[in-house]
């Protein structure tokens, strides 16, 4: 598979810019640093603090002409601080960041996230049930002082014990499983545009490590929630609640 960059970026020239940072043709100029298949990255001088000499710029992620993702970076300006190739190693990362962010709000729409999140959704339903049900077990003795402790405490007994239901972690190993997977033409194309070659080789083993375990997760999220939708899911939790004293 190829990788064809467009040739309408900017290699962007931050020691130029930090030298010069003052100047106003500067301040309303944007720069477009990477542009490939429908996706740019732009980037722009949004402030300046001269209290801590820091330059601070807008970088932004376009899908389609439309900003679908943005961050902000901060250099020092003073030429005594200024390491030029840390300076080159966070202004790339920050764009690798904006990517990784970007593809995690793709990973949430797809199917296989939301099932994950319709597991958490019915097991904290369960879990709220069933400490409403043990609750009312107490009520049920009609003893004042235990009516008085049980206003007292269920809200937040609930809480607790709703909480238990989200041991049950699928959406992160969603999130892990396809980092890397929706937008990797664009991560390996930026990386190959600036030269990030250690990076882009431990980024291609972390692909090929997580490819075959996703199908082994849907399978996993799939069953649990068919677990959870039983009717007798909940009596089987109410031994995993904490016991209520008084």
């Amino acid at each position: 598979m190829s990788y064809q960059l467009s040739t309408s970026v900017v290699k962007l020239d931050l020691n130029y810019i930090l030298d010069n940072f003052f100047k106003p043709s500067l301040w309303k100029k944007t720069w477009t640093v990477f542009a490939y298949d429908k996706y740019e990255v732009k980037v722009n001088l949004s402030a300046i603090f001269p209290k801590n000499q820091n330059v601070y710029f807008d970088i932004c992620l376009f899908n389609k002409g439309s900003i679908v993702k943005e961050n902000s970076i901060s250099f020092n300006y003073d030429k005594g601080n200024r390491n030029l190739v840390a300076i080159t190693n966070n202004f790339n990362g920050s764009i690798i960041r904006l990517i990784e962010e970007y593809e995690e709000r793709l990973i949430k729409r797809t199917w296989a996230y939301k099932k994950a999140e319709e597991v958490n959704t019915v097991r904290a339903e369960a879990y709220r049930k069933a400490a409403k049900e043990k609750l009312e077990e107490l009520e049920s003795l009609s003893i004042p002082v235990i009516d008085q402790f049980i206003d007292e405490i269920s809200e937040m007994y609930i809480d607790n014990q709703v909480s238990k239901a989200y041991d049950f972690k699928p959406q992160n190993n969603i999130i892990t499983g396809n980092r890397g997977k929706i937008l990797k033409p664009l991560y390996l194309s930026y990386m190959l545009y600036a030269e990030m070659n250690e990076r882009r080789e431990k980024f291609i083993k972390e692909v090929r490590y997580y490819a075959k375990p996703t199908s082994k997760m849907i399978g996993k999220i799939l069953s649990e929630l068919s677990r959870v939708k039983k009717i007798d899911f909940i009596d089987t939790i109410k031994d995993n609640l904490d016991e209520i004293k008084i």
